[in-house]
């Protein structure tokens, strides 16, 4: 189950050597929601890149802050790499387990590095997930 309230949309970067960030999803507590390991997930929704230039990629890193402004990457959760084949990179869905650690604030940044081709418009979602997901 998903949380409509708990979802941010977000245009990926389209242009070559972009860092863009994602809004930021407020928890509700300053420490989030607390020690809810087992019971809720992350999943980032990243669609096919149309136009990522053959072996450019774009990362996309999930970051927490306390006050929304001061963020930093979330160490337990690995950077999502997202490589070009020369016309497209791969759609991902990656779920990232719950840690009791996670503050208040969560965002995406995403970075697509130089020459990275042209890029076609895309969402990516950042969404907080209910139950553990099949096969995670």
């Amino acid at each position: 189950m998903i949380d409509q309230n708990l979802t941010v949309k977000k245009a990926g970067p389209t242009s070559s050597s972009a860092t863009e960030y994602s809004d930021a999803l407020d928890l509700g507590s300053t420490y989030g929601p607390g020690n809810l390991a087992g019971k809720l997930q992350l999943k980032l929704e990243i669609p096919t890149i149309t136009g990522l230039g053959s072996a450019k990629t774009t990362t996309f890193t999930i970051q927490d802050s306390a006050d929304n402004s001061s963020f930093a990457d979330v160490s337990a959760y690995p950077s999502v790499v997202v490589t070009g084949d020369g016309t497209s990179g791969p759609a991902v869905d990656t779920y990232f387990e719950w840690t009791q650690a996670l503050r208040r604030y969560i965002r995406v940044k995403a970075v697509t590095v130089s020459s990275a081709g042209t890029i076609t418009a895309y969402y990516y979602y950042l969404k907080v997930v209910l139950g553990r997901q099949p096969g995670v």
